[in-house]
């Protein structure tokens, strides 16, 4: 069961800086794995796998957007979009089976005015920004409803290198994700936006996120 967390006090967020290591990243170690930047900082194409999860994701967004999302969020009080989006995070959790357990809505002076969402390793948390989530324009309104998918797809990526158990993504994939997780291999978009959005597990989150929104 989902914890959901609306939270108005103090809340120390990390970005997705992943110290501990998995299986995967054992063994790269134990290999003598040392990539250079521009080894993890590619888009690989969807594959079918990937396909059939954004078809799963899109059902969900017919069935809680068939008017689109524009039309469905714009005056909606936002304690009313926060329950929408709980039931969304709740479904599509169980669509990619990563068994996220806790869900923070939390105001951008806690998250930062610029983050939409993000996913921590450390309690396996998604959190939303709920001051974004109150927004009536339609860019942002469909960016917010993305990064539910965004997210959950950071945590797909991290249980596919973390969980032998859990067999998802291709060799190339896994590979990809568990270099770009591994000890100071995640560039944060302070330090340089461009190769913050190049880099393997964002345009990948990014470009599932894309797919699933398309046309709503």
């Amino acid at each position: 069961m989902i914890t959901f967390l609306t939270t108005v006090g103090i809340y120390v967020a990390s970005m997705l800086v992943l110290e501990g290591v998995g299986w995967l990243f054992n063994a790269l170690r134990m290999n003598g794995v040392r990539k250079r930047t521009e080894e993890w900082c590619k888009t690989l194409p969807l594959t079918g796998e990937d396909r059939r999860l954004v078809e799963s994701n899109r059902e969900l967004m017919r069935e809680f957007f068939p008017d689109g999302i524009e039309n469905t969020l714009r005056g909606m009080p936002l304690d009313e979009r926060v329950e929408l989006m709980k039931n969304l995070i709740d479904r599509a959790n169980s669509v990619y089976g990563v068994d996220v357990s806790v869900v923070k809505f939390a105001p951008a002076s806690e998250l930062g005015e610029c983050t939409y969402g993000q996913f921590e390793r450390e309690g396996n948390t998604v959190s939303v920004n709920l001051d974004i989530l109150a927004s009536d324009e339609g860019d942002v309104m469909r960016a917010i409803v993305g990064t539910v998918f965004h997210e959950l797809r950071h945590a797909q990526q991290y249980k596919a290198i973390t969980d032998e158990n859990y067999a998802y993504g291709s060799e190339e994939q896994r590979r990809l994700w568990a270099l770009n997780f591994a000890a100071d291999n995640y560039i944060q978009p302070e330090v340089d936006f461009v190769l913050y959005q190049k880099q393997a597990v964002e345009a990948d989150a990014r470009q599932v996120a894309e797919h699933i929104i398309e046309n709503f």
